[in-house]
């Protein structure tokens, strides 16, 4: 896994997006462990890909934006399911390191507040995903579409 260009997709869209010294706390873990998550925080039981847990709600997040302190903030909490990637990774013929970075900074862009809930929103995303990860030399599962 190249993890330079996972950091540096992160890195990227944190920059952009107006928060770069902002901190992120990561768990990559196994599918069982992300459906006790969902179940318990969620009332969802199943694995997921990608779990957010934000510490700000979008009108904290946008005066964080408008004066960024210069260390930190804590954004919140990421976990991510190792096997979903794998299997995410096969299907869409990307390397294991490019799925890992594209939910990775879509988990990121739920911290910031974004949603991807409605059509108009998931477009959004895709475009912040995409520039957050073309910038860091990164294929991903939307590349063509783009």
């Amino acid at each position: 896994m190249n993890n330079s260009n996972i950091l540096e997709a992160a890195r990227n869209l944190l920059r952009s997006e107006g928060v770069p010294g902002a901190e992120i706390s990561v768990l990559i873990t196994d599918d069982e462990t992300i459906r006790e998550y969902n179940r318990d925080f969620r009332a969802i039981d199943k694995s997921t890909d990608v779990l957010s847990f934000p510490l700000f709600d979008p009108a904290e997040i946008a005066d964080i934006k408008a004066k960024p302190p210069k260390e930190g903030p804590l954004l919140g909490d990421l976990i991510i399911s190792l096997d979903t990637a794998i299997r995410q990774a096969d299907e869409f013929h990307i390397d294991l390191h490019e799925e890992i970075s594209l939910l990775m900074v879509h988990g990121i862009l739920h911290l910031l507040g974004y949603d991807d809930q409605d059509e108009i929103s998931a477009t959004i995303m895709r475009e912040k995903e995409n520039m957050a990860l073309t910038d860091a030399g990164l294929r991903h599962r939307y590349w063509e579409s783009m």
